[in-house]
């Protein structure tokens, strides 16, 4: 099975009716999926197709503009033309697990941003494999080495690293409250938490790749230790649900539950870093929800 994780907003409304199958008759809904492109503006459309109760689901709770995480089967079918006798694809998405995301449905408060040295904050439950193999002899996390590389053109010249140095790493340690603004029940809510770096100069603000950053003598950056923003790595609730397990199992109406997110980045980029949590999981670029939501700077 192809395994396919989307993230978007559908285009149109729905479309749901009854088929036949050798089970009798099921409901069908199908509708397009806008995705964007990661780190670009660019977008792509996706066919998907629910079955059953996952039908019923598109029915109830989707329409058009509204935000959806889903995973599902990609499946490729080919057709026949009859007139012509040739074979064209085509290429659809048969959905598995959904989650309608929508902001005015949920409120997200930042109760507290602690930045450590060591792990201690995570406790021993779920802690990733590679975050532990970063620790040291002294109980805190190892420094990172990052190598400044010059691009050769692969045929005169080759990569050159023209300096290195070595910053501490940090964890930075987020506690968040999700809380259920709506009169219905929200099952299975997928929430997401991601750092962006930000430059700014005179109320100006522009989000950066560190990895890409260049100056005189290089233009691009690579380092050997385990910091990394955009997406949480780590998260203190989960449920076997869909892929990467950040969900929520069950949120009633008026329901509030605190969750705890992290990641371990350079010491360099804290006083440019914000956290943002509108669900949209953007952090390279600005996305509309991004710029009606805000976020949260997370050195203040």
């Amino acid at each position: 099975m192809n395994t396919i994780v989307l993230m978007g907003r559908l285009a149109r409304d729905p479309e749901t009716k009854l088929a036949s199958t050798q089970k009798g008759q099921t409901k069908v809904s199908r509708f397009p999926l806008v995705v964007k492109r990661n780190r670009t503006s660019k977008a792509f459309v996706v066919m998907i197709t629910a079955y059953g109760n996952n039908a019923e689901f598109v029915e109830k709770y989707l329409e058009k503009g509204i935000k959806i995480a889903l995973s599902g089967e990609l499946v490729i079918s080919q057709i026949k033309v009859e007139q012509t006798g040739t074979a064209s694809y085509y290429t659809e998405v048969i959905m598995d697990d959904g989650n309608y995301i929508e902001n005015d449905k949920i409120s997200v408060c930042v109760d507290a941003v602690q930045v450590g040295d060591n792990l201690q904050l995570l406790g021993q439950n779920n802690v990733p494999e590679e975050w532990t193999d970063a620790v040291g002899t002294d109980g805190n996390l190892e420094n990172n080495t990052l190598s400044y590389i010059k691009s050769g053109n692969g045929i005169d010249s080759v990569d050159e690293i023209v300096k290195t140095e070595s910053v501490k790493q940090k964890l930075v340690y987020a506690t968040v409250t999700y809380t259920n603004k709506s009169d219905e029940e929200i099952n299975h809510m997928l929430y997401i938490g991601t750092l962006l770096l930000m430059d700014h100069e005179d109320r100006a603000y522009q989000i950066y790749d560190p990895t890409e950053q260049s100056g005189d003598d290089y233009d691009r950056v690579i380092w050997d230790g385990v910091a990394r923003t955009a997406e949480m790595t780590y998260n203190s609730i989960s449920e076997d649900y869909g892929d990467g397990g950040n969900y929520i199992s069950s949120l009633k109406p008026g329901e509030s539950i605190q969750v705890n997110m992290a990641w371990i980045v350079n010491e360099n980029d804290l006083n440019n870093m914000y956290l943002n949590l509108n669900g949209d999981g953007a952090a390279y670029e600005f996305s509309d929800s991004m710029l009606k939501t805000g976020l949260v700077d997370i050195y203040q």
